[in-house]
């Protein structure tokens, strides 16, 4: 298979110059050595990865609205982003801090799905 190459002319990207000296060649020689000392930037310690599971959860159609409302209303009106698998980490282990009020949701029969 033959390849085939445009002939673009050199003038197109290039344009000659006094002396030779390109314009970015000129700005480079422009600049000056002052002697300050440049110390490389110190590496940022990655934070720790916390170990995550991926489990499945089946909630009804206007529990999901809900879940959507609260992470839209989260970001556009108080400008914290957050994902649903974060809202719903945070539910659970503020639910947990209150197990009475679980206690009192099952023998209200809250918890019975069919």
């Amino acid at each position: 298979m033959l390849v085939r190459r445009s002939q673009i002319p050199h003038d197109v990207f290039f344009s000659p110059t006094a002396g030779g000296v390109t314009a970015q060649g000129a700005a480079v020689e422009d600049v000056k050595d002052d002697g300050a000392d440049v110390a490389a930037r110190s590496p940022q310690p990655e934070p720790p990865r916390v170990e995550k599971l991926q489990i499945s959860v089946y909630i009804e159609p206007s529990t999901a609205r809900l879940l959507d409302e609260m992470r839209f209303t989260l970001q556009y009106e108080h400008g914290h982003k957050a994902s649903k698998s974060a809202l719903v980490d945070y539910a659970i282990r503020s639910l947990s801090a209150d197990i009475e009020r679980l206690v009192a949701a099952a023998e209200a029969g809250e918890l019975d799905r069919g």
